[in-house]
């Protein structure tokens, strides 16, 4: 199997980097994949002072962790979206596939596993744009795996020719969701969450998130995304340390530790798991939404 190579976004967020990265070193496929590291620049003196002590946690890495570590450095600072997105830019046009995390996504030792597997198994079903590292919460059990039209972004793959659709115009975007039928119902998990106004915040410049984009994108070319029936990843970031979200405990979970059955399964949206994911969606809408418009209000305040 050709393994995938894994970027790790990082910031100023050091104790959650070291977790993210501990982490990831006790895949079971770690050693024999390569880490690239992109680490933003500092906005200011304080994170300098952290960036230098990310800096000093890779240094400390036993290099045989993972078969190369390569490390990118900003001299200014992108902020998260531009980061992301050139970041992937360079690293899947060489590779023609990767795996995608941030500082705080804390993985099970099978993340890597799956994520390796689903892009093999999947690579010439074009119709599949996503694979998911993180399940919501949900009260049943689910299958193994299984698709939906919804992409999560904490700790996920894609591969180059899919990731070359990806379009970060706001405004067109806006335009062609509105122009396609059922379009913006599929982004609003059939009108149970509002999350194509995050999308159009960012047309109008409240706020620069790169994620709507590409859960816009899968939309507009009839993607799926691959979930696994248990979340393979933690997010740690949800203490409100993160540059886009606010403490909350909603999407907690616990990440697997046991090895995912895999295999090929047909590439169909799981009406059991979107039935799953809208009532979990229901559940915290009222608070949930108030969170995400004081996010943005906070934004536009401090532009």
């Amino acid at each position: 199997m050709q393994l995938a190579p894994i970027i790790l976004f990082a910031y100023n967020r050091p104790h959650h980097f070291k977790e993210t990265l501990v982490a990831l070193s006790n895949n079971v496929l770690a050693k024999k994949s390569i880490l690239y590291i992109f680490i933003d620049g500092p906005k200011n003196m304080q994170d300098v002072r952290k960036i230098k002590d990310i800096e000093i946690t890779i240094d400390k890495t036993n290099k045989n962790s993972f078969l190369k570590i390569i490390v990118v450095k900003s001299k200014k600072n992108k902020g998260l979206a531009q980061s992301i997105v050139c970041g992937i830019n360079k690293i899947i046009n060489k590779y023609g596939k990767v795996i995608v995390l941030e500082d705080d996504i804390v993985t099970s030792k099978f993340f890597l596993r799956y994520m390796n597997l689903a892009l093999n198994t999947y690579v010439d079903d074009k119709k599949v744009f996503h694979i998911n590292g993180y399940s919501y919460p949900h009260t049943k059990k689910l299958p193994e795996s299984f698709f939906l039209q919804h992409a999560s972004s904490w700790g996920w793959a894609t591969w180059q020719d899919r990731w070359a659709k990806y379009e970060d115009d706001s405004n067109v975007l806006l335009k062609k969701m509105r122009a396609k039928s059922g379009a913006v119902s599929a982004m609003n998990l059939d009108n149970v969450f509002n999350f194509f106004s995050t999308l159009k915040a960012n047309a109008r410049g409240m706020i620069k998130t790169w994620a709507i984009k590409w859960q816009a994108t899968i939309i507009l070319n009839n993607g799926l995304c691959l979930f696994p029936g248990t979340s393979l990843v933690e997010n740690t970031g949800n203490d409100g340390s993160g540059e886009n979200s606010k403490q909350n405990t909603f999407f907690d979970t616990h990440k697997s530790d046991y090895e995912n059955n895999f295999e090929k399964i047909p590439i169909k949206v799981s009406k059991k798991a979107m039935l799953e994911t809208q009532n979990f969606f229901k559940k915290i809408r009222p608070t949930f939404l108030k969170r995400i418009r004081n996010f943005i209000i906070f934004n536009i305040k401090n532009r």
